[in-house]
């Protein structure tokens, strides 16, 4: 795959205050380029709620790194120096980029290969093609959430300021005590001898469903940007959501679905 053309990333107007320490750090991955991912603004979303929620460092990570290549472009730090890497997965034509940047960074892609904790970061998804189906990425994440960024990550990120030292498996049992988590080592898929699903088998006191978490009330938050970003797709546009969902339920499109029900903000909002 020939290299990511690099940005000058360093053109962003930040429109909020980033933590600049947190007693937990967060890597918060995108699997494409920086003019994708500060085009999307559902990034823009995490990232803000993340990196100002208290206890909680984060810093981006991109394929083509924005202004540095290897690592975090606020830092250049390695994902793999990282309590959590956390990936946001928009389309299902990103996945192979997210073994691509974990093979970059030295971390083996499956979770069996890293043996669940360090020296190895504790592996997070969440995002659109984790509402429509976790399962093709399952063998490389050691917890989804399943859900919408605000009605999740805040009280998954509960308490972070008394993180400090937690470890591996602590983190993963703080996360996964959270409504919508689904933590895959947990369940077993068997198959029928013609290949078709037969069924999962699940650990005792594991979930026998993960509900996908989603915001009633759209008027209580604010999804805008974080960042003016002229080198993202839309240039130095400000992305404001006026609405979730469609009311016209396509079958050939996603969107009509994960984001069901159809809410909408208020005019004065």
């Amino acid at each position: 795959m020939p290299p990511e053309p690099q940005v000058d990333s360093s053109a962003e107007t930040l429109l909020f205050q980033p933590n600049r320490s947190g007693a937990v750090s967060v890597c918060l991955a995108y699997p494409n380029s920086y003019r994708v991912a500060m085009g999307n603004l559902g990034y823009q979303l995490v990232w803000r709620i993340l990196a100002t929620t208290p206890g909680v460092l984060c810093e981006r990570l991109f394929m083509d790194g924005g202004a540095r290549r290897e690592g975090t472009l606020e830092s250049g730090r390695s994902p793999g120096d990282f309590d959590i890497v956390a990936f946001s997965l928009s389309f299902e034509s990103d996945y192979p980029n997210v073994v691509r940047m974990l093979m970059r960074a030295g971390i083996p892609p499956r979770a069996a290969a890293r043996g669940g904790g360090r020296p190895w970061p504790l592996l997070l998804a969440g995002g659109p093609a984790t509402f429509l189906n976790p399962e093709p990425m399952a063998p490389f994440f050691d917890i989804f959430l399943i859900g919408e960024a605000e009605e999740m990550l805040p009280e998954a990120f509960a308490g972070a300021p008394s993180w400090a030292g937690l470890g591996f498996d602590g983190l993963l049992d703080r996360l996964a005590a959270v409504a919508g988590a689904y933590r895959p080592e947990q369940y077993r898929p068997w198959y029928t001898a013609e290949g078709e699903l037969g069924g999962l088998d699940r650990d005792p006191g594991a979930p026998s469903r993960i509900e996908r978490r989603w915001v009633e009330n759209l008027d209580l938050g604010e999804a805008r940007s974080a960042a003016l970003a002229p080198e993202a797709v839309f240039g130095g546009s400000f992305l404001v959501e006026a609405g979730r969902g469609c009311e016209w339920g396509c079958r050939f499109c996603a969107a009509g679905f994960i984001y069901r029900p159809v809410r909408h903000r208020h005019s004065e909002r």
